[in-house]
């Protein structure tokens, strides 16, 4: 199932990706506090933890390298404004490694596996049509 759900991932378009990751945060107990996406430099979402006011840096990314990975982190730390870090990236270049219990990394099989436990495996089938 989680092959399943990491090959229809892969398939969606990207603006479905971002909604994707919105859900995912949001099922988690984060509640989006920005736009999705769009015009919002070095950020696809902000959001937010009720229950501890900490607030999450979130980078969408279909395709990413090492070096991307590190330019949003450089990004998110110089910012000042956030307590987490998210990256999701369906298909990362090469194997992706973040330092800090602050950044957090869901891609391939972790990102399916956590979107399976979310529930939206049916959402992945009819987004792929």
């Amino acid at each position: 199932m989680i092959q399943a759900a990491e090959a229809l991932i892969a398939g969606l378009h990207w603006a479905d990706f971002e909604v994707l990751a919105d859900l995912l945060m949001a099922r988690s107990g984060w509640q989006r506090v920005s736009a999705l996406g769009g015009s919002q430099a070095d950020v696809d979402l902000v959001v937010e933890q009720p229950a501890t006011g900490e607030r999450g840096f979130v980078q969408v990314k279909s395709r990413a390298t090492q070096a991307v990975l590190d330019a949003s982190i450089g990004a998110y730390r110089a910012s000042g404004a956030y307590q987490r870090m998210f990256f999701v990236c369906h298909s990362p270049v090469g194997h992706l490694t973040a330092d800090g219990l602050d950044v957090h990394l869901l891609t391939g099989g972790e990102l399916a596996r956590r979107s399976v436990e979310a529930g939206l495996l049916d959402w992945l089938i009819e987004r792929n049509g």
